[in-house]
């Protein structure tokens, strides 16, 4: 993953965490840095990495539900399921990161000017 998909990603993610369920997640949001790294240099243990993995895509899932209940992002509703499924099957950041950013690209266009 280059330097550039990397920010690209973090935010993306970060964006989604902090709007579906707000800035009290800001902590738990940066879990995927630490995944990306972790994933990057082999510095934490696989099982870490494991737990890590699980623990970012929970929060994703909880956002995107989280969001999809309100009446300005209706509109994901239906993209819900197969999101889910991608973001269980997704085994690893670069994946997940792929995700966050399309759905992330999704929402933006969603929000009135």
């Amino acid at each position: 993953m280059s330097d550039q998909d990397f920010q690209s990603y973090v935010g993306s993610y970060k964006s989604i965490v902090l709007r579906g369920l707000g800035e009290k997640f800001q902590l738990q949001a940066r879990n995927f840095e630490v995944l990306v790294i972790a994933e990057r240099g082999e510095s934490m243990g696989n099982k870490l990495v494991i737990k890590t993995l699980a623990s970012v895509k929970a929060l994703l899932n909880s956002a995107l539900t989280t969001l999809s209940l309100t009446s300005e992002f209706r509109q994901l509703r239906p993209h819900m399921g197969g999101w889910e499924q991608e973001i269980e099957l997704a085994d690893s950041s670069v994946k997940l990161g792929s995700i966050s950013k399309r759905v992330s690209d999704l929402i933006l266009t969603l929000i009135p000017s």
